[in-house]
């Protein structure tokens, strides 16, 4: 996905005439992603004639690519007059092919709803506001998974010499044990297979597993010597070694050397004449906790000495490309140090980029602090200071304005009381006059 999409959409939807909508409806398409979305309303309940207001954020399917699955952050607005009361519902959850919509089903009572008094509908009209960010996916390396899907073969083919191996006589137990070692030796044999093939298929990427095939078939040789093994060991380990200065990659590295140990465990046991059914369960389940660990990393690309996940990649780029000199007097050489003021600094802004209805004067206030953190870090954060100022002054300026629209909003209801009575009393004064206006008849003069 290009990191021009946009990722994140702020969406208003009015409904006209709101009373008398009887059935689903949908707004118009906003895009996100690269995806088209929309909002789906249900005026009188998902079941129709429900005590509750729904409304759904709903993805087109045929809009997302092929295996499309992300984590959306979203929220759904109601919009009350008075902004207080705005009636505000949303959650993270995860949209692909099959969940194609996610909202509430009890997102308002009816009754309060449609009540005027309320505030939510001014002239028969709702208004929707929704807030839609679609997290970006996590990188995941594709040698372990390959690596993994073969290993789990294995495990069915385990499962199956298992329960084939408790139908056998009693009395064939010793022949039942040479077979399980025949299997397991096969088992072995096509683990290393796996791991080669996987080996071949990254070579091209800068990623080598032939150090450690190397080492397990010395292992598992039948007639090799002590000495022979051990000048292979520190053959196979410097190839480890230098694949891993070569190429830079920890997560490899580690991945390499765990199930290079577990190998040359299960060759081990195959050589004192076990059966070795536990070392190979032992291979698979380690390599499914590895690839878990794998998945929980992201990659990063280094940017002016900042070591940058690639979800914040062009964040980064674009306060280097208008700032070059941001990073000029920053003084700290630990890299853990110097990304975690690089994360400092991005969370910053994000906080800063929100909606002053969402900011509080609190977060200014902490927002300031961290300017000067960074400031004393070393950053050169001027240009972040006056936009910070300027946040400052429009949150007074919305302050103003809410305080100004509260007593203006108080004295209308204060006037339409006013309007009321004063409606009342000249129909009043209307019927009154009505009766005096009426012409006598004959009779009310002759009598």
């Amino acid at each position: 996905m290009s990191l021009d999409l946009k990722m994140q959409e702020k969406f208003t939807w009015v409904l006209e005439n709101f009373s008398s909508l009887q059935d689903e409806c949908y707004s118009p398409v906003f895009a996100v992603a690269g995806c088209n979305w929309r909002l789906l309303a249900c005026p009188r309940g998902v079941r129709r004639n429900d005590r509750y207001f729904s409304v759904y954020l709903d993805l087109a399917p045929e809009s997302s690519p092929p295996g499309w699955r992300r984590e959306v952050k979203f929220s759904i607005t109601l919009v009350n007059v008075w902004p207080i009361a705005n009636r505000v519902l949303g959650e993270p959850c995860f949209f692909d092919a099959k969940t194609s919509n996610w909202g509430f089903e009890d997102f308002l009572l009816l009754e309060k709803l449609c009540n005027k008094g309320e505030g939510f509908l001014v002239n028969d009209r709702l208004t929707i506001v929704a807030e839609v960010h679609v997290l970006p996916p996590i990188v995941v390396p594709l040698e372990p998974v390959k690596i993994i899907a073969s290993l789990k073969k294995l495990d069915d083919i385990d499962d199956e010499n298992d329960e084939s191996s408790d139908d056998e006589d009693a009395s064939q137990e010793d022949t039942d044990d040479n077979d399980d070692g025949v299997c397991d030796i096969s088992l072995l044999s096509q683990l290393m297979n796996a791991l080669e093939d996987a080996s071949h298929t990254e070579e091209n990427h800068g990623i080598s597993c032939n150090s450690v095939l190397a080492e397990t078939e010395v292992s598992n040789g039948e007639n090799d010597d002590a000495p022979k093994k051990d000048d292979d060991d520190d053959e196979a380990s410097s190839l480890v070694l230098n694949d891993s200065d070569r190429n830079g990659s920890t997560i490899e590295q580690v991945k390499v050397t765990r199930l290079h140990l577990l190998l040359e465990d299960a060759s081990q046991t195959f050589k004192n004449g076990g059966t070795g059914l536990n070392t190979v369960a032992s291979v698979m389940g380690t390599c499914d906790n590895v690839l878990m660990e794998i998945q929980q990393v992201q990659e990063t690309v280094d940017i002016n000495g900042f070591e940058v996940v690639s979800s914040k990649v062009e964040s980064v780029r674009r306060i280097f490309e208008r700032h070059p000199d941001i990073a000029v007097e920053f003084r700290g050489k630990n890299q853990h140090l110097r990304n975690a003021c690089m994360n400092f600094l991005l969370s910053l802004i994000e906080t800063m980029c929100q909606s002053l209805e969402e900011l509080s004067n609190e977060d200014l206030v902490e927002a300031d602090i961290a300017l000067t953190y960074l400031r004393d870090a070393g950053f050169k954060v001027d240009w972040l200071e006056k936009k910070l100022d300027q946040l400052k002054e429009k949150k007074e300026e919305e302050m103003s304005g809410l305080a100004r629209l509260h007593e203006i909003e108080e004295n209308l209801v204060i006037l339409k009381q006013k309007w009321s009575d004063l409606d009342a009393l000249a129909e009043k004064e209307k019927a009154e006059l009505s009766a005096t206006r009426a012409a006598m008849s004959f009779d009310d003069f002759v009598n």
